[in-house]
């Protein structure tokens, strides 16, 4: 309901909301908040998947605290400032503490596939119910591990892909027929009825034209 204009106007129901808690919906905002809202709950998910392995893994008990409290506070400041940020208003240090918070959650991942390292001989298969190599390897362990660094490498991803593109992948913008960066204003280079603030287009991001971008001249 949050991140759903379409819902807000039928239902009527988060019109409520968003009067009563302040938010500040901007319809070309949209898919950024989306992809806010979805990070900060995939968060929470994993937070919750790693308290689970944590109890089930055998593992020193200085690690699970430390690689439970990491997350634990990663993800709460991420989900706070994160969605703050999405739905309260611009303020760019709640960004930047969203992003450390996300990067608490992926240095816990780091500890995590280190206390969960399947090869030391302690972690060894705890009795023939277990699956195991022949040389007595667990792997339920090597399973959790696999998905610890899957997991790790999946966001290492999408981290590289967010801060290459950053300046530069646009989402589908929301005038109807434009899919690329969208443009306001003409030039004195371009035709008359485009020398003004509010002409719209749209071109790739590494688009540039002196036909781009309003321009002041002297009569």
């Amino acid at each position: 309901m949050l991140y759903c204009e379409h819902c807000r106007t039928e239902w009527g129901v988060s019109d409520v909301a968003v009067q009563l808690y302040g938010m500040r919906l901007v319809e070309a905002e949209r898919e950024g908040r989306i992809i806010l809202l979805y990070h900060t709950i995939a968060l929470v998910v994993v937070a919750i998947e790693t308290y689970l392995i944590t109890a089930l893994m055998p593992m020193k008990r200085h690690e699970q605290s430390t690689i439970n409290g990491t997350i634990t506070f990663g993800y709460i400041i991420a989900l706070v400032f994160g969605l703050w940020f999405g739905y309260f208003g611009h303020d760019f240090v709640f960004h930047g503490l969203f992003i450390c918070g996300q990067s608490l959650v992926f240095f816990a991942g780091l500890l995590l596939a280190k206390a969960l390292w399947p090869w030391r001989k302690e972690y060894r298969a705890r009795g023939s119910a277990y699956a195991q190599t022949a040389g007595g390897i667990d792997l339920e362990r090597v399973a959790f591990f696999t998905m610890a660094c899957a997991a790790l490498g999946s966001a290492l991803f999408g981290a590289v892909t967010a801060s290459y593109w950053g300046r530069g992948q646009w989402t589908a913008d929301v005038h109807a027929g434009m899919h690329d960066r969208t443009l306001r204003g003409g030039s004195k280079s371009n035709y008359g009825y485009n020398l003004r603030v509010w002409t719209r287009n749209s071109a790739p991001p590494d688009y540039a034209s002196p036909d781009v971008g309003f321009r002041c001249v002297r009569k």
